[in-house]
């Protein structure tokens, strides 16, 4: 798989999408920018608990915090969400809860390949 870059704007349009959910107070265990083989391109993995109370409750207030300061937009593609109980989540949680914002990681993390990866949060 040949390597694509994570440019500005992808790192903007996840600042945006943070905000946006901490605004709406959505809750946000981890935020991090992937990069796998299982996916072309660039996926914002956020963690949230309401993950275990459903995925379309979960996804649907996703879709609401998104549109509250952005009535077009559809930036909801590239979000993947995830439950904390997913190991993927838990290791992260686990291993990078001292992370800066901005901080690389990758290789095998909670059972999946990251090729590679850019935290945002992980609390």
């Amino acid at each position: 798989m040949a390597k694509k870059a994570l440019l500005d704007a992808d790192i903007k349009l996840g600042e945006k999408i943070l905000a946006s959910l901490d605004s709406a107070n959505y809750p946000v265990s981890v935020a991090v920018w992937t990069l796998t083989e299982n996916y072309d391109g660039w996926q914002l993995v956020i963690g949230t608990p309401l993950y275990d109370k459903g995925q379309l409750e979960a996804h649907g207030k996703l879709i609401k915090a998104l549109r509250k300061d952005d009535p077009e937009s559809t930036d909801s593609q590239e979000v993947r969400l995830m439950s904390n109980r997913e190991p993927f989540i838990r290791e992260l949680r686990r291993s990078y809860s001292k992370a800066k914002a901005g901080t690389r990681i990758s290789g095998y993390i909670g059972g999946m390949w990251l090729d590679d990866g850019v935290v945002y949060r992980v609390k």
